[in-house]
């Protein structure tokens, strides 16, 4: 069985499912507002800003990439509270 998952579906669950749901919680001692927050937070290089993106969720969390011209698929590199973290 396949299930749609989608932010801007009329189905709750498949919005529940969405990394854009606002779905607050505390990974390694940072509080986050997202998934999404999670994904676009660890492109960012500095920890301040990091932190900072991590307190967006919906849409907002996914405008984040619009704003950097950083592509962590071509330089396999993410980032950690400054840590750079590299999948090479």
């Amino acid at each position: 069985m396949w299930f749609n998952v989608g932010y801007n579906l009329k189905s709750e669950f498949s919005k529940a499912l969405s990394n854009l749901f606002p779905y607050e919680f505390t990974f390694a001692g940072e509080h986050l507002c997202s998934i999404e927050a999670f994904f676009q937070g660890i492109k960012i290089k500095d920890k301040n800003i990091q932190k900072y993106a991590f307190k967006y969720s919906g849409i907002d969390a996914n405008s984040l990439k619009a704003a950097s011209d950083f592509n962590w698929q071509e330089t396999g590199t993410i980032y950690w509270k400054g840590r750079k973290i590299s999948k090479n």
